[in-house]
């Protein structure tokens, strides 16, 4: 038997209702973690209108006839790796291990949000911690076959909390990247992994340290294109210590070469990178310069629009992307 958690996330990854393999690679069994995503919508005091108007009569409400899923929200069965399981009384077991279970649960989760992120630019969608997923919840033991767990024990815990997100599910073909990533055989890029914290940033309004982290982006992307260049054998011998060469160097004579296409002073790419984003990021860092959001965003893009060049990059991974009119669309009013 394996220990299992249902949560409710506090949105809707639109992905199709199925299995999911995770690998946990930070301080979790290797051992897959086995989630089970499930779309559901409340059906607590179904309203028939179209917009929001006189809520405040009903203490609260939902969309009825919501053809766009507005209310929809995932359901995650997390089916913890054989491995943890080591108690010996099973009642007293989920009072002093609910928190580690909780914790385990939370860590692949958001392994699964990380790649879901980054395979469909959804950025917006956050991380969770213990306590946002702390809804109703559910512990228990059970047994995986073939798709279906057979339940031996269930205990319910936690408390009732709701929020809500919207979009269209995503097509099969980026249900099975994301499954591919997570099975732990590739890891997202470092640099893209800064590129989505830099978006983030600008998101919550941080202009400066927006700046900084995709300044930072391309640096990492450069310098390890570079390193990946000059390590080959038959360029071994260039360079002899990559790890000395200054960054305007890179930038300027040997990313190009490294990547294989003209990236230098008078191009247009190279130009919009070198004055939105590389000089701009030194006055932030070496003079106390404070962007505003108009520069920080300028930043973000001349990055963007160098990296979908030099590397290559799907335009669909591209910013800026069509997000959903809200990110949170179930009301309350009044006492729940």
């Amino acid at each position: 038997m394996q220990i299992f958690i249902e949560l409710e996330l506090p949105f809707c990854l639109y992905m199709k209702d199925d299995w999911y393999r995770v690998v946990v690679l930070d301080g979790a069994p290797a051992e897959p973690f086995h989630i089970h995503l499930s779309k559901f919508r409340r059906d607590k005091e179904k309203i028939e209108y179209t917009t929001f108007y006189g809520a405040e009569q009903i203490e609260r409400g939902e969309l009825w006839r919501d053809k766009h899923g507005t209310f929809r929200r995932n359901r995650a069965l997390v089916v913890l790796p054989s491995s943890i399981r080591t108690f010996k009384n099973r009642d007293a077991f989920w009072v002093e291990n609910a928190e580690t279970i909780c914790e385990y649960a939370v860590k692949a989760v958001n392994c699964l949000v990380e790649v879901y992120r980054y395979v469909t630019q959804d950025y917006y969608i956050p991380f969770v911690n213990q306590e946002e997923v702390a809804n109703v919840f559910y512990v228990g033991l059970g047994t995986l076959t073939d798709g279906e767990i057979e339940v031996h024990y269930r205990n319910q815990m936690g408390y009732d909390a709701r929020l809500t997100n919207t979009l269209p599910d995503y097509p099969h073909e980026t249900c099975i990247e994301i499954q591919r990533m997570l099975d732990g055989k590739e890891q997202i890029p470092l640099y893209e992994e800064l590129v989505m914290r830099a978006r983030g940033l600008f998101e919550e309004g941080n202009a400066r340290m927006s700046v900084v982290e995709i300044q930072t982006a391309f640096e990492v992307f450069a310098i390890g294109a570079v390193a990946v260049y000059y390590n080959k054998p038959e360029n071994i011998s260039k360079i002899k210590d990559v790890s000395k060469l200054d960054f305007a160097s890179v930038s300027k004579i040997h990313l190009g070469r490294a990547i294989g296409k003209r990236f230098e002073p008078g191009q247009y790419i190279y130009d919009r990178w070198h004055s939105d984003t590389y000089l701009l990021r030194n006055k932030v860092v070496h003079q106390g310069y404070v962007p505003s959001l108009k520069e920080a965003l300028d930043a973000v893009l001349a990055v963007e629009n160098a990296l979908d060049y030099l590397a290559g990059r799907p335009k669909e991974k591209s910013w800026l992307k069509m997000k959903p009119p809200t990110v949170v669309n179930e009301f309350f009013t009044g006492a729940d």
